[in-house]
């Protein structure tokens, strides 16, 4: 059940810094999807008070005594208190009193002027406003446009959980695309946000700079942080060409022109912009080669017949006596509405993300491979679709164009198709992942 309580504050100073705090503690600690303004108002001696309304998703951690103090001692501001409510927190009706000017408050000597800037609301319905405005369209086909209005928002959120992406992502996505992961992998491919190292668990979005493209280093692409601000002053500059190019089913991607390498160091030391060059190449460095499989899947040596359920990718289920090398879905008997996949290999289960255990079992299982083709004239690669490379190999692969690679036809059959692809990235990408890359 939706629980909402009120904090209350009176505080001194610039208001825009002190609401700027409250607004970073309630997203790190994931306690609401926005923050309200209840109440903003000035008194004689310029003290401001104003209130913010903490939706806790039925977490009730956030009321006891130990968190409220911490977030006192974050903000810096002095809680208002009653004689009723002893821990800072106000309910509904108490807060309506305050608007209309009936409850008396401790510690208030002058008469207060009221600057409320916004009426008060149920904060339980900003999520049904904001998907009217911004989110979910029944009569939006476009998932280019969706995308969009999804980073825009996680740019003014800047960082949040794993389970409030989640919640976000099914706000914003209609099915089937309201799936989180697939739609973090695309994220965090294009560069756009990242993920904190400890258990995954909240992800924050990149600041805003140019990436310098692969094959064609007088160009970038925008990534990071969506600032409309920076990405006006880039479109009016006269030595140079922004355009936005589509990425299929994705966010589009802004594209930066210039005559010459130079110009890019020029613009982005005058906008004060970060420039990041050759990066998809020093990614790509950086991977061990894949026969070291221990480094991109983890030895899963939990998985046995008694705590498992274990079935083939068409869902028949497998005994110890049927199990051959390949991939398979494990799921944990005490809890079936979790499964991972899992390739065995050898006598020995290794586990990781879906495209992972598939590329590692068909390098491994499969005796002879399609090759990949590598069109110069285009600076493009095509790799069978079956055969989509680990996260980390794709990733650097996504950074040469700052592009989701498209769908191709090719001998009859599905290529992913890379795009902006130099030479020198591709001769250390074949001896990395040991695939056969023809030229053409």
């Amino acid at each position: 059940m939706e629980e909402s309580r009120f904090l209350l504050y009176s505080g001194y100073g610039n208001r825009q810094t002190v609401l700027t705090k409250v607004k970073n503690y309630v997203q790190e600690f994931n306690l609401g999807i926005e923050i309200p303004l209840v109440k903003f108002e000035t008194g004689r001696s310029k003290e401001f008070y104003f209130g913010v309304a903490l939706q806790t998703h039925g977490n009730n951690k956030i009321l006891e005594s130990s968190n409220i103090r911490n977030m006192h001692s974050y903000i810096g501001s002095i809680p208002i208190k009653n004689n009723q409510s002893h821990d800072g927190l106000f309910a509904r009706e108490e807060v309506k009193k305050l608007l209309a000017g009936n409850v008396e408050w401790e510690g208030f000597n002058a008469k207060i002027h009221y600057e409320i800037q916004k009426a008060f609301y149920d904060p339980t319905i900003i999520q049904d406003e904001y998907v009217n405005n911004n989110g979910y369209n029944e009569n939006c086909t476009d998932q280019n446009e969706t995308y969009f209005r999804f980073y825009k928002y996680l740019s003014s959120r800047r960082q949040g959980s794993y389970n409030e992406f989640i919640r976000l992502v099914k706000l914003f996505f209609k099915e089937p695309y309201n799936k989180p992961w697939p739609v973090m992998r695309k994220l965090l491919l294009l560069g756009l946000i990242e993920i904190d190292s400890y258990q995954n668990k909240y992800w924050y979005v990149t600041p805003f700079s140019l990436t310098q493209c692969n094959s064609q280093p007088e160009r970038a692409y925008i990534s990071g942080q969506f600032l409309p601000q920076q990405i006006d002053a880039i479109s009016n500059l006269e030595n140079c060409k922004l355009t936005m190019e589509n990425n299929q089913n994705t966010l589009s991607t802004y594209i930066l022109s210039t005559e010459h390498e130079d110009v890019l160091s020029e613009i982005c030391e005058k906008l004060s912009i970060q420039l990041i060059r050759n990066s998809a190449n020093k990614l790509l460095e950086l991977l061990p080669t894949v026969d070291h499989l221990n480094l991109y899947l983890y030895e899963n040596d939990h998985i046995n017949e008694i705590e498992y359920s274990i079935f083939t990718l068409d869902d028949k289920p497998c005994t110890t006596s049927n199990i051959e090398n390949g991939v398979y879905i494990v799921k944990h008997q005490s809890t079936q509405d979790y499964d991972e996949t899992a390739l065995k290999l050898n006598g020995k289960w290794f586990s990781g993300s879906y495209y992972d255990v598939m590329f590692f079992d068909k390098i491994n299982n499969t005796k002879e491979l399609p090759s990949c083709i590598y069109i110069e004239d285009e600076a493009s690669l095509l790799i069978p679709g079956f055969l989509r490379p680990p996260f980390l190999f794709e990733k650097a692969l996504i950074q040469c164009s700052g592009s989701i690679p498209t769908i191709e036809q090719f001998t009859n059959a599905n290529y992913l198709k890379y795009h902006g692809v130099s030479h020198d990235f591709v001769d250390m990408l074949s001896t990395k992942t040991m695939l056969d890359i023809k030229r053409s």
